[in-house]
């Protein structure tokens, strides 16, 4: 099993990120909701599901809806799947790739429910507060520290901490970034 380590929230691709999940917990944001499976590959890039095979699971037909969504874990159990994509209704999208999830939105709320739910499973009790907090940036924030905390018991503290983690990142991130450069151009003054 993965542990969901870090969310994001991009406000300009309206889009939130997560990692490090296993595709088993995409059927959290699929209850409910009219889908299709655009793509599903295992990690030998094999389709599991093809394209052209591609067909909307419509969420008023009960029977179907359960069927794809247990055909789905089915494929999950049979295969180590590597990427899917997946569309949903009312123009969202959900893309998995290595453990990295990631699910477009016209309106937050519209993901709130299923993310939440996916958080929980993760061990994070206080899932709600969390996407709360973390809504209001445009930053990956680690919430790691966050798990088994139950919602009353969550400071306001403790989630600042998270993001004072997550500045700290960026921060180390933008400094390694400045060296490599920097040692790449000692390098191409290098006489060969």
């Amino acid at each position: 099993m993965e542990h969901l380590i870090f969310i994001q929230n991009d406000k300009t691709d309206k889009c939130v990120s997560m990692w490090s999940v296993d595709p088993e917990v995409i059927p959290h944001i699929l209850r409910g909701k009219s889908f299709c499976i655009k793509e599903l590959t295992c990690n030998k890039l094999d389709y599991v599901n093809d394209p052209k095979d591609a067909h909307w699971v419509m969420k008023s037909d009960k029977e179907e809806h359960a069927s794809g969504l247990m055909c789905f874990l089915e494929n999950c159990d049979m295969h180590s799947i590597f990427e899917c994509l997946i569309e949903l209704e009312d123009g969202c999208e959900i893309e998995f790739v290595a453990g990295q999830m990631f699910v477009s939105y016209q309106a937050p709320e519209q993901v709130k429910s299923g993310i939440v739910s996916i958080m929980e499973h993760y061990g994070y009790f206080a899932a709600e507060k969390i996407w709360d907090y973390v809504m209001q940036f445009n930053k990956s924030i680690p919430i790691n520290t966050l798990i088994g905390i139950e919602p009353e018991e969550l400071a306001p503290e403790q989630l600042d901490f998270a993001l004072k983690l997550a500045e700290n990142i960026d921060r180390n991130h933008i400094e390694h970034e400045k060296l490599v450069r920097e040692m790449d151009d000692l390098e191409d003054a290098l006489p060969y």
